[in-house]
């Protein structure tokens, strides 16, 4: 079954549409990530975690903390 725009009715509803795909968006949260996305300073000090979905996150968070921490 296929997915498409034109497939549902959004009348009323503010959406989205990405690589063909709509859908609903709350306009404002993406608004308000969007304007501080846009300010974000990064410090020399920051440290980003970046892992796969189901990957171990939660213990590699834990495991960084611990490091810059002295734990």
């Amino acid at each position: 079954m296929g997915f498409s725009p034109a497939s549902v009715a959004l009348r009323g509803v503010d959406h989205v549409v990405h690589r063909g795909l709509s859908a609903a968006a709350d306009v404002a949260r993406v608004t308000r990530f969007l304007s501080g996305r846009s300010r974000f300073v990064g410090r020399e000090d920051d440290v980003f975690v970046a892992t796969y979905p189901r990957s171990g996150t939660t213990w590699v968070h834990a495991m960084v903390y611990y490091l810059l921490h002295g734990l």
